[in-house]
């Protein structure tokens, strides 16, 4: 399986692959109409079986495209080993880069865990020699964009983005990383 980073934000979370037993829990988080309100490809209503579509769809990628295992977690906590949140690196579209995505469930909001979470993520892109990644939160999703910026991304421009899953244009502020001229 995947390549895990071995940090941990106060000692209590890690990244992690996901597992099939993920699924219940991803199901009852991403089932919470605030958790995917600002999610650009998470169904809503989203339902146990799209929760076991995506980690066969996970499983089924893994052996076609190895790299995109490696860029794909679960952000679990030590004690329980159950998930709270995931995060992930995809192709940006344009070839040029990757476009870093990430949810936490919402009573784990607010405790600095999506920042440790895309700083993670970060070293292991970096490992990987990705050279750009980017981010495209919702205009009005505060609290994912000051993530961005505690982790050295910076606002370059805002568009409208279509969201296929709400079926409509949405404001989002664009954010990048420049990780080959970036000092760590």
């Amino acid at each position: 399986m995947a390549q895990t980073p071995q940090n941990s934000v106060g000692e209590q979370y890690h990244l992690s692959s996901y597992r099939l037993t993920d699924v219940d829990d991803a199901f009852r988080f991403l089932s919470n109409p605030a958790v995917t309100k600002y999610l650009r490809r998470v169904p809503s209503p989203f339902t146990r079986q799209d929760a076991e579509d995506y980690y066969y769809a996970l499983q089924q990628e893994a052996q076609s495209n190895p790299l995109r295992e490696r860029l794909n977690f679960t952000v679990r906590n030590n004690t329980t080993d159950r998930i709270v949140g995931g995060i992930r690196l995809e192709p940006d579209g344009t070839g040029e880069g990757w476009e870093l995505g990430y949810w936490l469930a919402e009573e784990y909001w607010g405790q600095g865990i999506a920042t440790w979470a895309c700083k993670e993520m970060l070293q292991v892109a970096r490992r990987e020699g990705i050279k750009k990644v980017c981010a495209w939160p919702r205009q009005e999703n505060g609290a994912s964009q000051r993530v961005l910026e505690k982790n050295g991304f910076k606002h370059v421009r805002d568009e409208q983005q279509y969201y296929p899953v709400a079926n409509e244009m949405c404001n989002v502020a664009i954010f990048e990383s420049d990780l080959e001229n970036e000092d760590d």
